[in-house]
């Protein structure tokens, strides 16, 4: 085969290693330079955000820009998990007082209304549970004067199903008589 020069008078030119390494190391530059300010401004960032909120970051040890995301992501997951359990306690404390609240409410209301009254009033009766209570008093006097739907009104705004009933009614000597009333309702 015969070697064929197209180009007259052209010489095939030759890089020098020198220069070869030489622009290598040029072309090199620009994306050392773009991964070393990249991570120094990442660096820069982290630092700011540490000192913004130091106590948010005192459990982090280290300074490495992966290593730290790591550990914000095994704290967020951590505080996250504190979080449910508190919310958790609170909603626990929450009910505990309004059940205890609503266990206790229908008395202070019933002390409140007997204290208003000039008759005498006699408990026979209280049971309560977690879910109903039930009531049995007599009221002895000459007219009544215990309101059965202001303690009605009065009780049904915190419980359910309540029920207050006068269920008997007798004159035991000539101005006295005696009233039974039954109250219950559901918390």
């Amino acid at each position: 085969m015969e070697k064929l020069n197209l180009y007259a008078g052209r010489k095939d030119k030759k890089i020098k290693m020198k220069t070869f390494i030489f622009l290598i190391i040029i072309s090199l530059v620009p994306s050392v330079s773009i991964f070393f300010g990249s991570s120094t401004w990442k660096m820069i960032n982290v630092e700011k955000i540490l000192s913004k909120h130091p106590m948010v970051f005192k459990d982090i040890r280290s300074t490495g820009t992966s290593s730290i995301i790591n550990e914000l992501e095994v704290l967020n997951n951590s505080l996250k998990q504190k979080n449910t359990v508190t919310e958790q306690k609170v909603y626990q404390l929450e009910s505990t007082i309004c059940s205890a609240f609503k266990s206790t409410e229908y008395l202070k209301v019933l002390a409140k209304t007997f204290a208003n009254i000039d008759n005498k009033v006699f408990l026979s009766q209280i049971t309560a549970n977690e879910s109903t209570f039930f009531i049995e008093f007599y009221e002895f006097g000459s007219l009544t004067k215990f309101s059965t739907t202001t303690t009605y009104e009065e009780l049904s705004k915190i419980y359910k199903n309540v029920s207050v009933n006068l269920s008997e009614s007798k004159q035991l000597f000539n101005n006295l008589y005696y009233y039974k009333y039954t109250l219950g309702g559901e918390m």
